[in-house]
């Protein structure tokens, strides 16, 4: 067995979720994650969805993204990802959504400014 597919196993059970559970959580066929679990790469439908495949489950069972890209490329031979650029942690998409959701509160705000002065503008030309 691989040193990601055993890791793997090893804390999906420990946290007590079946393949079932997890492929009902992250919508990745069973098929593929028994076959990530078993080391079989080759009956996966490329590495980018592997990538794909592993930050999901990294999101699902609390577990650190790098340290599992860093296991795949332990377990093949060969450098696949530069952490330094590739590498988007639990941590960092958090701090993305709450940028979006300032972005957001800051557009609906300059919006509604805009709409007041016009209807200021719009009001004090009708009746003046």
């Amino acid at each position: 067995m691989s040193k990601l597919g055993s890791y793997l196993k090893e804390q999906r059970e420990k946290q007590e979720i079946s393949l079932e559970t997890l492929h009902e959580e992250t919508k990745i066929r069973k098929l593929y994650l028994s076959s990530i679990e078993n080391g079989e790469y080759s009956a996966l439908p490329g590495e980018v969805y592997l990538k794909g495949f592993l930050r999901s489950i990294s999101r699902e069972l609390s577990l650190d993204y790098a340290h599992l890209l860093k296991l795949y490329s332990d377990d093949t031979g060969v450098k696949h990802y530069d952490s330094s650029n590739d590498l988007v942690t639990n941590n960092t998409l958090k701090e993305i959504e709450s940028e979006k959701k300032t972005q957001r509160r800051f557009l609906l705000i300059i919006g509604g400014l805009i709409i007041m002065s016009v209807a200021v503008v719009a009001f004090m030309l009708l009746y003046n």
